[in-house]
């Protein structure tokens, strides 16, 4: 079994660097999906999430044509497996969170580190979706299976993402949409450095896909 090195400040700055780069890019499609995820209630989060991922592995891979705001778009193109994607795993963890919130003393903080478990876990399934063409599922399964064999430093590496991406909200919630990108670039780093890409595709960065999914 292949070890799985885990490259926290590399990906980071390297996430850094691509957001700079992309500054309008990423901040104009991050604006657009928040703001078509909050007015359609989440049901447009998981291809908006789609599509920001399949825009993030493409400055990654620095592929050709570079790519656009309306590529955005391109999302809805794997509606319906984000779509269960995050009604499952989310709607899942929002009940378990509630229930654990009833427990007095530890309640909230047992559901805080639920959630930064469930996500790191997790962290690959939207990349698997649009990079691989997976059911939800599958894709789940394929990103709890590659992240377990690293699961420590996977673990912090998401959560210093989750830390990053919300930490806007302090500038009365819009922020997010300021730091939120670093977060995707993050995930999109990591996921390549990891995955590599699939045997039928092309592979900029040279490197054989790490992973078997």
């Amino acid at each position: 079994m292949e070890t799985i090195e885990v490259r926290i400040g590399e990906w980071l700055a390297g996430a850094i660097d691509m957001y700079r780069k992309n500054f309008v890019l990423l901040l104009a499609t991050h604006f657009v999906a928040v703001m078509l995820g909050a007015v359609t209630f989440g049901l447009l989060l998981g291809p908006m999430m789609a599509g920001l991922m399949l825009i993030t592995l493409r400055l990654a891979d620095s592929a050709d044509p570079h790519p656009q705001v309306g590529d955005l778009f391109n999302g809805f193109s794997y509606f319906l497996q984000p779509l269960l994607f995050f009604l499952v795993w989310f709607g899942a963890l929002f009940i378990a969170q509630s229930m654990l919130a009833t427990v007095p003393g530890i309640g909230q903080l047992a559901g805080l580190v639920l959630n930064m478990v469930v996500c790191a876990l997790l962290l690959f399934g939207i990349p698997l979706i649009v990079d691989r063409e997976m059911d939800f599922w599958s894709a789940s399964a394929g990103s709890y299976a590659v992240v377990s064999r690293a699961f420590w430093p996977l673990l912090a590496y998401s959560a210093l993402g989750s830390l990053i991406a919300s930490s806007g909200a302090i500038l009365f919630g819009v922020g997010v949409i300021l730091t939120m990108p670093i977060y995707t670039c993050m995930t999109a780093l990591a996921y390549r450095a990891i995955f590599g890409v699939d045997e039928s595709g092309e592979n900029p960065s040279g490197r054989p896909p790490a992973i078997d999914v």
